[in-house]
Formats: structure tokens, sequence, C-alpha cells
């Protein structure tokens, strides 16, 4: 229910600019982390996994990785938190199926964030 800046999302998302639709996205971290908390706790063989393949926090960028490369799909009658939620069981998903090619695609994703500050 937050607003956000659909323009400036937009135009990070055509830049290509990770690091600042993350920036922009900013607000929605705290109640994406506790969704993604509340959400795992459906499958206990996924939540087995924290600590072990991936931690929570590898959820959420996951979400936001996800939200990042299918900003074209959001409809935008849709509020972005709302949408963000939906990532969420296909993050949970494809990060519990993954090999490890997600996590390098995280890992390199929290290395462009952090390169930017």
């Amino acid at each position: 229910s937050r607003p956000i800046d659909g323009q400036a999302l937009q135009q990070a998302v055509e830049q290509g600019n990770y690091a600042e639709f993350r920036k922009l996205t900013y607000p929605f971290e705290e109640p994406v982390r506790k969704r993604v908390g509340r959400w795992i706790q459906r499958y206990p063989e996924i939540e087995a996994q924290l600590g072990q393949r991936f931690d929570l926090a590898d959820i959420v960028e996951e979400v936001f990785l996800n939200a990042f490369q299918r900003y074209d799909e959001h409809p935008r009658e849709v509020p972005f938190g709302d949408w963000l939620e939906n990532l969420i069981d296909p993050s949970v998903k494809l990060l519990s199926e993954d090999t490890g090619e997600e996590l390098a695609n995280i890992s390199f994703a929290r290395s462009a964030i952090e390169a930017e500050k």
C-alpha cells in the first residue's frame, strides 16, 4: 500500500540498473522479509534448507530479482506490494529447486548494489 515511483522503476529497469531498482523498492524490503518468513512455513522441506543452502535474505533478494526481471508484466492496476507478494511463491520454489545458478545471480545482484554504495 506504499506509494512507489513507477516511472523511476520503469527507467531503472530499462537501464538495467538493478541497484537503483532496489533503492527505489527499499521501503518494501521489510514487509517482504516478514511475508517470506511466514510463507516458507508452508513448505517444511524448504524451511529445513534455511541456513544450509540459502537464508531468508536470499529468498527476499530473489523476490526483488524476479520483480526486476518481470517488471513489464506488472499490471499497473495492481498495487506494487501486492504484486511483489505474488512473486514470493515462485521465488521460494525456484530457490528450493535451484542447483546454484539462482544463488549466483543473487550474489551478483548484491555485488551490484554494494558497488553503487
